[in-house]
């Protein structure tokens, strides 16, 4: 359930960094493993002539074993927390939701999931944003389990506006996974039940 965010120092300069403790006891907040960690960056004073130049990046990992309703609750206070610390500033988010998002998950109206909701708070999926033909990956996750298979998209990379999205990096393909490794995630080539999810990101 933890979450880190890691830089290269000689190209990005740390500033102010804040944690949100996402779980509730008896009405109070609680340092349990669901958290968003807001870490504010600055390009160096030689990354051409930008320095100075601020970038919030959040690493969030929202509630496996409860209902969308209650993940909706923690991913608004995400996102009231981003407001409230980027004050402007471009933002990347990096989220495992344990929302499932469909290929066709909805642009506009009621978000029903959390990936919807984030998009109607206008950020944007890095992967629906590279390209008129893009689109999420299929899956994120795929465990094999003694009851069987769980496979669904729920890791995500959210960015603002202000950030181009020049490329990703797409997951195996289902059936290349699947002929490969019949125990799916994680195995010897993929250490995680996770995939990692990877895009270059330009501050425009």
């Amino acid at each position: 359930d933890g979450v880190a965010i890691l830089w290269r120092r000689r190209r990005l300069d740390e500033a102010l960094k804040r944690h949100v403790f996402l779980e509730l006891e008896k009405g109070r907040r609680t340092k349990a493993a669901q958290v968003a960690l807001l870490q504010r960056l600055r390009l160096s004073s030689d990354e051409a002539g930008m320095g100075g130049r601020g970038i919030v990046v959040c690493s969030t990992h929202l509630r496996a074993s409860a209902d969308d309703a209650f993940r909706m609750q923690q991913a608004s206070e995400v996102v009231s927390a981003l407001s409230d610390f980027a004050r402007g500033d471009e933002q990347i988010v990096l989220a495992d939701v344990n929302s499932f998002a469909t290929l066709n998950s909805a642009t506009g109206g009621n978000a029903t999931n959390v990936y919807d909701y984030f998009t109607a708070c206008g950020y944007r999926c890095a992967y629906r944003a590279v390209g008129k033909d893009s689109n999420i990956p299929s899956y994120t996750t795929w465990a094999g389990w003694a009851s069987g298979d769980f496979r669904a998209t729920c890791d995500h990379i959210f960015v603002s506006k202000g950030i181009h999205v020049s490329a990703v990096l797409d997951v195996p393909s289902s059936e290349s996974l699947a002929d490969a490794f019949p125990e799916r995630l994680p195995n010897r080539a993929y250490p995680s039940d996770h995939m990692s999810l990877i895009a270059d990101l330009v501050i425009t």
